[in-house]
């Protein structure tokens, strides 16, 4: 399906930072699912070869994804973490240890396949339930529904290079297969496809997520239960970015001559720190005004930045917030390089890969970021936390660069955003909350509020380390009368309330409380406003705001 650019907003001159960050900088090139491919029919060439690949080792990646029932293969819907996420030798599994699970899931297997010698080459692929084999982005083999192990071959002519392996899998109940085999030029038997010809990326970060992963449904529309998959008419996409210039982009902003910044994340490895590219800002001058990629000129800014994920513009200053740092750079002497840097606030540090700064905003008088917890290799986050307040989002006082926690219990927490009465945040690999779900901070108190209901309790609960803030620190800042639950306190403030909890983590109290039949709980007196509009496949919560 095509690769989604997300783009909203009014027709005003700024559109042109967002077709900017979509056509020019993040590059949405469109992938096509072709038609079974006949047998005997070519394939187009590789054009990859090992050196344009990023660093390999031997093996296939499995992905496996908890379902519904299902009775046939379906696209899953984008942007979901897979429950399952390892490195295995071959495409041969048979095992509910193999897949990660028993019944009612989605096994993808991801490869890169090099080919030494040119020629006629049949696959076979033997699934129980059904499978299906796409080769260089054309579909090979199409062995789906629901059936015992069974067997379906096809034939392609391969030339030398590194060609895109993937086989996607669906099991229903009773037993589970995937199998992949060749039959190379030559030959006259199958065999299981060799470790020493599949390859995967080395040395990602493998993230896995409990619960439910859903299909693409058949009411479901770009905005309305997919992402989007199509430009917003008001906008007009120009690609800005030079040839040569390929960005690892954590961040952009504007500069006041209209100018671009780019913000560089620069080298991020699982297996320890890697320093051999660090984060960098660049600026695109004329970008505002460029109709193409011939008008703008790229200028390195800054350097020497440790996986910087927030950028900000503040007058004639640069703001970027490192992994243990919140860095100032300036401009001292007018020649457009930002080599003056100052520390304006330090973060709990762990030493850990997955210890990041996310979503640098600021109004007039904070910067606001979000903090990530540590985690293992393999995604579990790390028990006990190595360090204090992480998972945290934090406000950071321009003049004094003292920092104060605002909201508690997240993992990653990868957006930011203002508005004049609440500050909302999103969760990219939640611990508490359900996967990528948007949660608002209320002005009125530390209370993190979700949009939809969460899986469980927003209650952090005891024994998970994801956001394990320092108690003695929490209630400091906490006013007297916030109620506290087990960990990270929540409390009701005035102009809340929250409906359809299968349990609140406080109470109101007793005095003025009135029972509302069917609700659980009673409402806050004096309160107006409208009724959230509900979201398919989310149970509620109602947030009622006093207004005026």
């Amino acid at each position: 399906m095509p690769v989604p650019a997300v783009l909203s907003g009014p027709r005003r001159r700024s559109t042109r930072v967002a077709r900017t960050l979509v056509a020019g900088l993040l590059g949405g090139a469109l992938v096509a699912t072709g038609a079974i491919l006949p047998a005997g029919a070519a394939v187009a060439p590789a054009v990859n070869t090992p050196a344009d690949l990023p660093k390999q080792e031997p093996g296939v990646t499995l992905r496996t994804y908890s379902t519904p029932p299902l009775t046939e293969l379906c696209t899953l819907k984008s942007g979901q973490t897979p429950n399952v996420d390892k490195l295995m030798s071959t495409i041969d599994w048979s095992t509910d240890e193999q897949f990660g699970a028993g019944d009612n899931f989605i096994t993808h297997a991801l490869a890169n396949l090099t080919v030494s010698t040119p020629g006629s080459y049949t696959f076979r692929l033997t699934s129980d339930d059904g499978s299906r084999l796409t080769l260089d982005g054309t579909q090979l083999i199409d062995n789906d529904g629901l059936h015992g192990a069974e067997s379906v071959e096809g034939t392609v002519t391969l030339d030398v290079g590194v060609h895109d392996l993937f086989v996607e899998m669906s099991e229903a109940t009773n037993g589970q297969q995937l199998t992949v085999e060749w039959k190379t030029p030559g030959s006259s038997s199958f065999t299981v496809i060799p470790n020493d010809v599949l390859s995967t990326e080395a040395g990602v970060v493998r993230v896995t997520a409990p619960g439910t992963k859903y299909c693409e449904g058949s009411t479901d529309s770009a905005g309305d239960g997919l992402r989007l998959d199509a430009v917003n008419p008001d906008y007009t996409l120009v690609n800005l970015r030079p040839e040569g210039f390929n960005p690892k982009v954590s961040g952009l902003a504007f500069l006041g001559n209209g100018d671009l910044a780019v913000l560089t994340t620069g080298s991020v490895n699982s297996g320890g720190w890697d320093t051999s590219t660090p984060g960098k800002v660049f600026v695109l001058k004329g970008a505002q005004a460029a109709d193409g990629p011939e008008d703008v000129t790229v200028v390195e800014a800054a350097g020497g930045l440790l996986n910087p994920m927030g950028i900000d513009v503040i007058d004639d200053k640069i703001y970027v917030s490192e992994r243990y740092q919140l860095t100032e750079l300036s401009d001292a002497n007018g020649d457009g390089s930002y080599e003056t840097k100052r520390k304006v606030a330090e973060y709990p540090s762990g030493n850990n890969f997955h210890e990041f700064a996310f979503g640098l905003i600021h109004d007039e008088d904070n910067f606001y970021v979000n903090l990530s917890v540590a985690i293992d290799n393999g995604g579990a986050t790390t028990n006990p936390q190595p360090a204090k307040n992480r998972g945290t989002s934090v406000k950071i006082d321009r003049a004094t660069g003292a920092i104060s926690y605002v909201a508690g219990g997240l993992r990653t927490p990868n957006r930011r955003r203002l508005r004049s009465r609440e500050r909302a945040l999103r969760d990219g690999q939640p611990g508490c909350l359900a996967a990528g779900e948007q949660a608002r901070q209320h002005q009125a108190g530390p209370l993190l509020q979700p949009l939809h209901e969460p899986r469980r309790s927003l209650r952090h609960q005891p024994g998970d380390p994801a956001g394990g803030v320092d108690p003695a620190e929490r209630d400091r800042q906490l006013p007297e009368h916030a109620h506290h639950a087990e960990g990270w306190p929540l409390r009701r403030p005035d102009d809340v309330r929250r409906r359809h909890l299968r349990r609140p983590a406080a109470r109101l109290p007793r005095e003025g409380r009135r029972r509302v039949p069917g609700s659980g709980l009673p409402p806050l007196r004096g309160l107006r406003g409208r009724r959230e509009p509900r979201h398919r496949g989310s149970r509620q919560i109602a947030l009622h705001r006093r207004h005026g």
